[in-house]
């Protein structure tokens, strides 16, 4: 499923091409394979990161290691290497977000399983009831970004493709 990526298919093409056969039953593939494929690594990933860090948590708590300074330190050097990695390597890096997201997480930590689960189903169902107003490019915008991103992937020196983000 990287192989778009490991291509530098810029993500404005892979939107204006999402479809690329014509006909029903393609766009219903193209659907199937984008929400069962595509998307079940986000969430198995983001199952598997929550899962440790509660892991992490409750092994450095029985340990009596200082459990905020040991999961900052982990962030903070996470963070390093995912700010490396999206710099210097692949602008599509999620290690920076998972370090981000587990800062977050960190004052969480402590409060109850039935506040956390309540938390969390919030957060899944407020993105379809808050409404947010963030515009999505228009198709030129996007045909502009796409043929630019061809360009530098294609051509372009390794300072353009760092500067390309």
């Amino acid at each position: 499923m990287n192989l778009l990526s490991a291509f530098r298919v810029s993500l404005a093409e892979h939107i204006l091409t999402f479809h690329t056969h014509a006909g029903a039953v393609n766009h219903v593939v193209d659907l199937l394979v984008a929400g069962f494929v595509e998307c079940k690594a986000f969430t198995l990933f983001s199952l598997m990161f929550g899962v440790g860090v509660g892991i992490q948590f409750e092994r450095a708590t029985q340990r009596g290691v200082t459990v905020t300074r040991y999961l900052l330190c982990r962030f903070l050097v996470l963070l390093a290497f995912g700010l490396c990695h999206l710099l210097l390597i692949w602008n599509g890096d999620i290690l920076t977000l998972y370090a981000v997201c587990g800062l977050l997480l960190i004052p969480l930590l402590r409060l109850p399983g039935a506040v956390l689960a309540v938390l969390g189903a919030a957060a899944i169902v407020l993105q379809y009831v808050v409404p947010l107003d963030m515009p999505f490019p228009s198709g030129d915008t996007l045909r502009a970004l796409a043929a630019q991103a061809t360009r530098v992937y294609g051509a372009g020196s390794f300072a353009e493709t760092q500067a390309f983000r």
